[in-house]
C-alpha cells in the first residue's frame, strides 16, 4: 500500500503493483494452473485480495502443492498471488482498502504458517487432553495469537505439568526428518525398508538417530520422545541460568558475610569491607545501618 491512508483503512494500492478483489467462492475447486475469469466484487463488498507485480515470489521451495494453493491465473495468463487477506475497496480517495479479516486461520511463526488444526492434532496426543479447540485473539499489534481451550480427561490432572508439556511439544516446522535403511549384521537380519530415522531439531541443531525397531513409525516415536526430553532439559538449564543471573554472584558460605556481630562478652558490630565498627549493636539491629552504607561508599570513591 502506498501514500498516507485515511484513518480506518490500510492505504492505497502501490502504483507498480496490480491488485484485484475477488469473491473467495469463485476460487473454490479450481484445477491448478487453469485460467479463470477473475471478476472483481463491487466497491464496498468484502473480497479476497490478489496481487501481481515485480518481486512476487515464484512459489514455495520444493512444495508444488502449497504453491498451487496460492496462485491463480486470469484468462489473459496473468499470475495472481492470493494474500489470504479479505479487504473492502472503500471508494474513498484513490480507492483505499479496508482490512476485513483473514480467509484462513493461521499464525505466523518466523517464516512459517502454523494452522490451528496442526496445534490441535499435536496437543490431542497428550493423554491428559480429552478435547482441544484452538482459536485466535489479536495482540496489541493486531497480530493473531493462539488460544487453547482444553477439556481434561481427568479432573485431577496437574494443569501446571500439562502446561509444561504443551510448551515443549515440537512443531513440525522445527524439525527435519530423514529416513534410511538401518545397518545390521547381514543375512536375514538385514532391514530391506527405510526404517531408521534421523530427526534434526533446526533451532538447536540437536540430531537424534534411532534404528532399534523394524518399524519406521516406532523409531520416529522413540526419536521424538528423546528429542522432547533433551529440549525439556535445555529449558530447565536455561531457567536455572536465568535464576542464577538474577541472584548475581551471591555467596552464602561461612566467612562470606559483610558484617560481624559480637554480643558477648563484649558488644561489637564490624563491617568487614570498610572496617567501620560500632559497639551499639541494638541500634544496628533496629535497622540503623546508614553509617555502614556510608563507610562502604566512601571506600569506593
Amino acid at each position: 500500500m502506498g501514500k498516507k491512508n485515511t484513518f480506518g483503512t490500510i492505504g492505497y494500492p502501490i502504483g507498480f503493483v496490480k491488485s484485484k478483489i475477488v469473491d473467495p467462492k469463485s476460487l473454490k475447486d479450481i484445477v491448478p494452473g487453469s485460467k479463470i475469469d477473475l471478476q472483481e466484487v463491487p466497491t464496498g463488498n468484502a473480497g479476497l485480495l490478489l496481487v501481481n507485480g515485480p518481486g512476487m515470489m515464484k512459489g514455495y521451495l520444493n512444495n508444488q502443492e502449497e504453491t498451487d494453493k496460492v496462485f491463480f491465473y486470469d484468462l489473459d495468463g496473468t499470475r495472481w498471488y492470493n494474500t489470504g487477506d479479505l479487504v473492502i475497496r472503500t471508494g474513498l480517495g484513490d480507492n483505499e482498502y479496508k482490512f476485513a479479516g483473514r480467509q484462513k486461520r493461521n499464525f505466523v511463526c518466523g517464516v512459517d504458517n502454523i494452522y490451528p488444526e496442526q496445534i490441535e492434532q499435536l496437543v490431542a496426543q497428550l493423554p491428559e487432553v480429552r478435547d482441544i479447540v484452538v482459536t485466535e485473539v489479536p495482540d496489541a499489534k493486531y497480530q493473531f495469537l493462539p488460544v487453547y481451550h482444553i477439556s481434561l480427561s481427568d479432573a485431577n490432572v496437574d494443569t501446571n505439568k500439562l502446561k509444561n508439556k504443551i510448551d515443549v511439544l515440537i512443531n513440525d516446522t522445527d524439525i527435519r526428518v530423514d529416513v534410511y535403511r538401518s545397518s545390521g549384521n547381514g543375512g536375514q537380519g538385514v532391514n530391506t525398508t527405510d526404517s531408521a530415522v534421523r530427526i534434526t531439531h533446526i533451532p538447536t541443531g540437536i540430531v537424534i538417530t534411532v534404528q532399534n525397531e523394524r518399524s519406521q513409525l516406532k523409531n520416529k516415536e522413540i526419536a521424538l520422545n528423546i528429542l522432547r526430553n533433551k529440549l525439556k532439559q535445555i529449558e530447565i538449564e536455561n531457567r536455572e541460568k536465568e535464576i542464577n543471573s538474577l541472584k548475581g554472584n551471591a555467596n552464602i558460605d561461612f566467612g562470606s558475610q559483610i558484617r560481624n556481630y559480637v554480643l558477648e562478652p563484649y558488644s561489637l558490630v564490624k563491617d568487614v569491607r570498610s572496617g567501620y565498627e560500632t559497639s551499639n549493636y541494638e541500634k544496628v539491629l533496629d535497622g540503623d545501618i546508614y553509617p555502614f552504607i556510608e563507610s562502604v561508599l566512601r571506600m569506593k570513591r
